[in-house]
């Protein structure tokens, strides 16, 4: 989670537990209205999640 994740700005100096709550609050709206194709997030971690959860095209 500290890579790529932890890399975003916002990020940097959070504590393991507050970069874990801010990941799961972020996921949430990733997966409930990001997908959705409502913007929400920030661009950074937007493009963050969609790096790490976005499928391969293999994979459809």
């Amino acid at each position: 989670m500290r890579t790529p994740y932890g890399q975003i700005k916002d990020n940097r100096k959070k504590s393991t537990l507050a970069m874990g709550a801010s990941f799961y609050k972020d996921y949430a709206l990733y997966m409930t209205r990001e997908i959705k194709g409502y913007r929400i997030l920030p661009r950074d971690t937007h493009k963050v999640f969609e790096q790490m959860f976005k499928p391969k095209p293999d994979e459809n």
